[in-house]
């Protein structure tokens, strides 16, 4: 079975990567990775998308650990898997 994703890095709104993940859904693509640092919070982003699908796996291609403290980490991974009713995939790295 093929696993196929796509992945966003900046230069798009956070409308048009919900947009673009809400079609990747539909293609059967099996998830979609934000990445930190180039526009919009990356959990808000991906708590938007969460609420805009259904099935497919939504993911950070990396949250930084500089840039956030290890409670609000998890404050904010909890709150995307809860909307993504656990679709949510952390990654965490020291850069994206």
């Amino acid at each position: 079975m093929e696993r196929i994703g796509v992945g966003f890095s900046g230069g798009m709104s956070p409308q048009d990567i919900v947009e673009c993940v809400k079609v990747a859904e539909d293609l059967g693509y099996e998830s979609a990775w934000v990445a930190e640092g180039h526009g919009g919070d990356q959990f808000s982003v991906l708590t938007a998308c969460a609420v805009a699908t259904k099935r497919i796996k939504l993911g950070t291609s990396i949250t930084s650990v500089y840039v956030r403290t290890p409670p609000t980490i998890a404050m904010a991974a909890a709150s995307v898997d809860y909307f993504s009713n656990g679709r949510f995939i952390l990654g965490v790295g020291t850069s994206h």
